[in-house]
């Protein structure tokens, strides 16, 4: 059960006053505070996360929407000034009508300025979508016989077994179009190449028990950096 958020929800005009306050706080100090930095930081990495879920996924469509209409420098004040709980806990209504003002006021002098610009670049925000993964729009397809996805934590933590599971097209691994509905080339992996993947873990991994048990042998799905996927492609062979 999700938590209630302990903020009340903003409406567009509330939340795009926030924006304005903390862009007036940055044209004076010139810095982000601790706390800044940490939502700011948080917000990247979220950006760079393949398939979240919940209100978590809802703050990662709505930083990529601002930053497909507008520039790294709302997101970063978005970040700032409002951060996953306030974005989570807005209408979708509103949350759209807060991307329409951003969208309107992409060269506003006032918000984008070069020390938001410069602190954007500094907190590594990226430039535009095209550098993002793409969303992924869950499909869900209840099955009659259920089965449990266990999720695995990338410390390797113990964790207990999920409820009997829905399966979804974006959480299912991309090995066999059949079985999950998505398509992408496979290439063939060494023992060796998964110790490099520990350090480029880049989301939740999960375990995958097929229905077909007599064919199709369990499997882990491990969300890779770009950087790592770059590597593979170019030293490893193609499979399919």
């Amino acid at each position: 059960m999700e938590k209630h958020s302990r903020y009340k929800p903003l409406d567009t005009e509330e939340a795009w006053d926030r924006l304005a306050g903390a862009s007036k706080n940055l044209s004076v100090l010139g810095r982000l505070s601790d706390a800044e930095a940490l939502r700011t930081s948080e917000a990247v990495e979220m950006l760079k996360t393949a398939q979240p879920s919940g209100k978590t996924k809802r703050y990662k469509e709505f930083l990529y929407d601002v930053l497909g209409n507008s520039s790294p420098q709302f997101v970063l004040l978005c970040a700032v000034a409002l951060g996953q709980v306030r974005v989570a806990s807005m209408t979708n209504e509103n949350r759209v009508g807060l991307i329409s003002k951003i969208k309107d006021s992409t060269d506003n002098t006032d918000m984008n300025y070069a020390t938001v610009q410069s602190l954007a670049i500094k907190y590594l925000i990226p430039k535009s979508v095209a550098d993002l993964p793409p969303l992924l729009h869950t499909v869900t397809k209840r099955t009659k016989r259920k089965r449990k996805q266990t999720s695995i934590d990338p410390q390797y933590s113990e964790q207990a077994s999920e409820p009997p599971i829905e399966h979804t097209t974006s959480t299912a691994p991309p090995v066999l179009e059949s079985a999950t509905g998505l398509t992408g080339d496979t290439y063939e992996l060494t023992p060796e190449d998964a110790l490099a993947v520990i350090n480029e873990i880049r989301g939740q991994l999960w375990l995958t028990d097929p229905y077909d048990g007599n064919t199709l042998q369990p499997f882990v799905t491990i969300p890779i950096s770009w950087k790592l996927r770059d590597r593979f492609i170019l030293q490893r062979r193609r499979m399919l």
